[in-house]
């Protein structure tokens, strides 16, 4: 089963949007950590861009791991964008990585890398603040 957690826990249509499968709120404990019983967890996160522009996304994390952020998808005002970088396949980065990203926001490499991702809704399993910073080659940054 994926769990989802976001701010207040408010799942929308437009949220799930293109995502199958069973989705249910996360359980937290006392501190509204998510607990590691969840095992993988659809989460709100923040997508920040280089130049500044913030859009809200969907991350995977493992609730009982350090995993996470991963399978990225980034709201560009109409749409999930997923995100894929190397070593994703040429064929899939032709549809998927970091220049058909940056096209659907209109921006260019430059102004959207490093892309840093920070997850909302905090966890019990350290690290509690999942963040990540992304280049288009792939390197991570950042990673807590």
């Amino acid at each position: 089963m994926n769990n989802i957690a976001g701010q207040d826990e408010v799942i929308t249509p437009e949220l799930l949007e293109g995502y199958e499968g069973l989705i249910a709120p996360a359980d937290k404990d006392g501190n509204s950590l998510i607990l590691p019983a969840n095992g993988q967890v659809w989460c709100l996160t923040n997508a920040t861009f280089a130049n500044g522009q913030n859009h809200i996304a969907l991350s995977l994390c493992e609730a009982d791991t350090d995993v996470g952020p991963i399978c990225l998808a980034v709201w560009n005002g109409t749409e999930f964008i997923d995100f894929l970088v190397p070593p994703a396949p040429d064929f899939v980065l032709e549809v998927n990585g970091p220049i058909p990203f940056c096209k659907k926001f209109n921006t260019s490499p430059d102004e959207v890398f490093p892309l840093v991702f920070s997850v909302v809704p905090q966890f019990k399993e350290e690290p509690h603040q999942r963040t990540i910073a992304i280049q288009p080659d792939g390197r991570k940054a950042g990673v807590n």
